[in-house]
Order: structure tokens, then sequence, then C-alpha cells
């Protein structure tokens, strides 16, 4: 398991933030942050909640929300390789998410160039 809709983690968040862009942003926020392991994000807000542990260390503080617009992911679910690319070299139309970014080929399946 490496993401979850409905689910959240609570009482572990160590950054909150809105985003104007995507879950990827968050997950590029979590792998900045050395002691992040998860985090929450809630789509309607756009609404980023890091947190310092996970699903596995605490499983009562783990939650099923009555909404399908909050999911729950593992630090590891966004995989950055050793053989790694520039962002633009992919995936020129959203390399506006972070300049100096670099992620692996399979973290971009869903880009396509233009």
């Amino acid at each position: 398991m490496k993401h979850l809709y409905g689910r959240v983690l609570k009482w572990h968040v160590i950054q909150e933030f809105s985003t104007k862009f995507q879950v990827t942003q968050c997950a590029m926020e979590c792998f900045r942050m050395p002691n992040c392991k998860s985090f929450n994000f809630e789509k309607r807000h756009k609404l980023c909640q890091l947190n310092n542990a996970t699903h596995v260390d605490f499983p009562q503080h783990f939650y099923h929300e009555n909404q399908q617009e909050v999911e729950y992911h593992l630090k590891e679910a966004f995989s950055i390789q050793d053989e790694k690319v520039k962002l633009e070299d992919i995936c020129p139309q959203i390399v506006f998410l972070h300049r100096c970014a670099y992620f692996s080929v399979a973290f971009l399946t869903r880009c396509s160039k233009s």
C-alpha cells in the first residue's frame, strides 16, 4: 500500500501548507524534509500535511474520512531513483513545479510532451 483515498494519518503533522498544484508538490516537500515519512493531501482545498510517522507506526491514528477528497501517501510512493533526469527534459509543461527538482522517469509516467 503506497496511497489510500479517504484515509488520513492524524496527530503527526510537522508542516501544513496550501498549494496551487497537485499532490506532487506535497511529495517534493516531503522528500526535502528528512523527518517526513508520509503525507495527507486534501484535494478540494489543495492542502498538504507532512507527517513524521506512518500508518504502520501508529495504526490507531489512521482514520477513515467520509470523503474521497483526502488522500494518504507514504513518502516512498514517489521514488527518486539513482538515474535522475531533469524535470524539464521530461515534461516542459510542469517545470513550474520546482525548477531545480529532479525526478525519475517512472515518477512522470502521466506526462506527455506537446
